[in-house]
C-alpha cells in the first residue's frame, strides 16, 4: 500500500498508536490459526534481540545494538522520529558518548498477531560509574515489530516515565 506524500508524521505515528492498541486488544488465543509453537517462537527471537540490545549498549557496542531496528524506525519520543538505520546508529553513538549509563530492559508482554508483534516492558537506565550509586530512570516502553526479510525487528518504538 502506497502512502500518501502529503500524510503528516502526527497521522502515521496516530495510525501506529492504533493498530498498536488494535493488537494489544486482541486476545493471544483469539485466533484458531495461530499456532502456540510459532508465537513461543516469536517471542522467544524478540527476547533474545532484546538481550543482544542490552549487551551492546552496556558494551558500547552499537554494532550488536543495530541488530534490533529494520531499514526505518520511528522513536516517538523524539523531535524528528522517523530515522534511518544510518540515523540511529549515529543517535545511539551521540547517546553513548554522553558517559557513563546501564540498562536493563525487560520485555513484560508480547502480542504476535502475523508478521506484527507488540512488545511492552521495564527500561531501567542507570546513569553513572558501576557500583556507584547514581541516578536510575525506571520507563515503561512499547514497540512494534515487524517479520521483515531479514528477520523480526523492532521498527516503532516510545517510552515514558512510570508515574505511580
Amino acid at each position: 500500500m502506497k502512502r500518501p506524500a502529503n500524510k503528516s508524521l502526527a497521522v502515521r505515528i496516530l495510525a501506529g498508536l492504533i493498530g498498536a492498541s488494535t493488537l494489544a486488544s486482541q486476545s493471544v488465543g483469539a485466533s484458531n490459526t495461530k499456532s502456540t509453537h510459532a508465537v513461543a517462537s516469536v517471542e522467544r527471537t524478540i527476547k533474545d534481540l532484546t538481550a543482544e540490545f542490552v549487551e551492546g549498549y552496556n558494551s558500547g557496542n552499537v554494532k550488536r545494538m543495530m541488530h534490533l531496528h529494520g531499514p526505518t524506525y520511528v522513536d516517538v519520543n523524539l523531535p524528528n522520529p522517523r530515522q534511518t538505520r544510518v540515523q540511529r546508529r549515529d543517535y545511539y553513538l551521540k547517546v553513548l558518548s554522553r558517559g557513563d549509563s546501564r540498562i536493563e530492559v525487560v520485555p513484560q508482554q508480547i502480542e504476535v498477531d502475523g508478521n506484527r508483534a507488540l512488545v511492552w516492558g521495564k527500561l531501567t537506565i542507570h546513569n553513572g560509574p558501576k557500583n556507584e550509586h547514581g541516578k536510575t530512570q525506571r520507563l515503561r516502553y512499547m514497540e512494534v515489530w515487524r517479520k521483515l526479510p531479514e528477520g523480526w525487528r523492532a521498527t516503532w518504538g516510545m517510552d515514558a516515565e512510570v508515574f505511580e
